[in-house]
């Protein structure tokens, strides 16, 4: 895994707990030399790993839209590999294109909606990239639910062998560097 794409708000949430979870992957992120592929803002969660990476001499690779950068995110100018795209669209298609693995920590609506779109794409078998959760404190736990009553209504079959789910940055890092079949 070279190039992680991380889904993460734009705002920092409650707790603590949120950020530290934050500059913890970033800086594990810098020692296993791993690049960041994320949302281009400055501020939030989002701001807080890409400046931790930026730091620690890593490469960030941030990917905005016009809209955003006008409205609701700053734009991290201060990084080498900012593109700002026309639609949310092109926003999620480059950086699923630039990512190796995919991890969500706490986020919005943004976060969801990337994270949903890297998993249809792989329950399709668009791609075999590997995708995580970092359930910091419980913070997926609702949406874990929903996927087992998706699961259970024949909606969906199981979600095991989709997403990682945990709160160890670590046990994420090794599960990436599995083995996985790109279709």
């Amino acid at each position: 895994m070279k190039n992680l794409c991380v889904f993460c708000g734009s705002r920092e949430g409650t707790k603590p707990a949120f950020k530290e979870s934050a500059v913890e992957l970033g800086r594990k992120m810098v020692q296993e030399k791993i690049n960041l592929v994320y949302g281009g803002s400055k501020a939030g969660l989002m701001g807080a790993i890409s400046k931790v990476v930026l730091e620690g001499g890593g490469r960030v690779y941030g990917v905005s839209t016009n809209y955003l950068g006008a409205t609701f995110e700053q734009h991290h100018k201060e990084l080498e590999d900012l593109e700002v795209v026309d639609s949310m669209h092109d926003r999620k298609r480059l950086l699923i294109e630039k990512s190796d693995a995919f991890l969500a920590i706490p986020g919005g609506i943004g976060t969801l909606d990337e994270i949903a779109e890297v998993l249809t794409l792989s329950s399709i078998g668009q791609h075999r990239r590997p995708i995580g959760l970092l359930n910091v404190e419980g913070y997926y736990d609702n949406l874990l639910a929903f996927f087992k009553t998706m699961s259970e209504n024949k909606f969906h079959g199981s979600f095991d062998d989709l997403i990682w789910v945990g709160e160890d940055i670590e046990a994420f890092f090794q599960y990436a560097r599995l083995p996985f079949i790109e279709t």
